[in-house]
């Protein structure tokens, strides 16, 4: 009885996951929109809980984009680090992309 309650647990989790990775894209794409600095950061640190996905990486690519342009206008110290390191990160997630599905043109960007 014991093994089956673990293996009814570990089905369950499983099956969550997909829902769980749709409410961080649907999240995060709320962060985007609202723009700025901070939003992008988390929609990023958002897209980058539901790995593996074509949507997810595009978006994440183009939120680490938005994170880097903002932290080029707020001037803050370090900007250019910044900026360096979300451009970066955005060429990885725009790739991933591409690999995943490379007729489409969003990973392209």
């Amino acid at each position: 009885m014991k093994k089956y309650s673990v293996i009814l647990c570990m089905a369950m989790f499983l099956v969550s996951m997909p829902l769980m990775a749709g409410q961080y894209v649907a999240d995060a794409d709320s962060l985007y929109e609202i723009g700025g600095l901070e939003s992008c950061k988390k929609a990023v640190s958002l897209y980058e809980k539901a790995p593996g996905s074509y949507e997810s990486d595009w978006k994440c690519a183009r939120a680490c984009q938005c994170a880097g342009d903002a932290a080029k206008d707020m001037g803050s110290s370090g900007w250019k680090e910044e900026t360096a390191a979300y451009g970066k990160k955005g060429m990885e997630y725009a790739a991933k992309a591409i690999e995943l599905n490379p007729n489409r043109v969003e990973g392209h960007y």
